[in-house]
């Protein structure tokens, strides 16, 4: 996999019956180091004047990932675990509990493909299922 890469992410989330996507596709960086494969890229965020630095984290057996957003929040997920972090926003602290169910990583010289399936119910609140997927391919690949 080349470092330079095109990033997409796209995000299924469902509460209460109601459902939405979420999608987004930025350039970004591909790197290994220690045995995890990163992703870096910036993402716009309505209301910040400048964008916000994403990076995945996918460990070397591809069974655990992180998601970093700038400063806000470092989200964890490894299938059959329940992980708590604390998310910041322009509004005040967001407390999360995430449930993962699910967490898919496929690496080849084409294409980096993370799928992770689960729950995050936010402040103690109600639960939205989600089903996130960020894939990255290399840029001379897209043009």
């Amino acid at each position: 996999m080349k470092r330079d890469v095109v990033v997409s992410v796209t995000g299924f989330h469902s509460i209460d019956g109601d459902s939405n996507q979420i999608s987004l596709v930025a350039p970004g960086s591909y790197f290994e180091k220690n045995g995890k494969y990163f992703l870096i890229y910036d993402e716009l965020v309505e209301g910040e004047n400048d964008p916000v630095r994403c990076t995945v984290l996918v460990s070397g057996d591809g069974r655990r990932a992180e998601i970093i957003r700038g400063s806000s929040g470092r989200l964890e997920f490894e299938a059959g675990k329940t992980t708590m972090c604390c998310y910041s926003t322009p509004y005040g602290p967001l407390y999360l509990t995430i449930n993962t169910f699910g967490v898919s990583f496929t690496l080849t010289e084409e294409k980096y493909r993370l799928e992770i399936d689960y729950t995050v119910e936010m402040n103690e609140g109600a639960a939205s299922e989600v089903h996130a997927s960020v894939e990255a391919k290399p840029k001379a690949a897209v043009a």
